[in-house]
């Protein structure tokens, strides 16, 4: 089974640089053309994240959340990263930060279209 996010697009160009060029974490999988692109995710193909053009950003809620092993080392390859458009989303205080909660933590991005999205480490088994 294979679970695609409609991700709104403004410039399939710039989506396409930030996930697959500058994050790192997407593969062009498919070009259904008049700008509607498929991604994979390069460590699991059944993510996919269909880039849909002329749809207005989901810019207060996160759009999707992407797990991780370990968010520490996903932040900090994250820092390392020049991102012409989109990044990491700052605390109300300016600073870039994990945020950490409970069961786990979570770092919060914008992709070139301002689409809120999540990277997290999950700790189920902290109580």
């Amino acid at each position: 089974m294979r679970v695609d996010v409609f991700v709104p697009t403004i410039s399939t160009e710039e989506q396409v640089r930030f996930y697959v060029q500058e994050l790192g974490l997407f593969a062009v999988g498919q070009d259904y053309g008049m700008g509607s692109i498929l991604l994979r995710h390069v460590d699991s193909p059944s993510f996919c994240i269909l880039l849909q053009p002329g749809r207005a950003p989901s810019i207060d809620r996160p759009l999707f959340c992407m797990s991780t092993a370990n968010c520490r080392s996903e932040f900090a390859r994250l820092l390392s990263l020049s991102f012409e458009k989109g990044g990491l989303v700052p605390a109300p205080d300016g600073s870039v930060q994990v945020f950490e909660y409970p069961l786990g933590e979570s770092i919060s991005l914008k992709d070139a279209s301002g689409n809120l999205f999540v990277i997290a480490e999950w700790h189920p088994n902290a109580f």
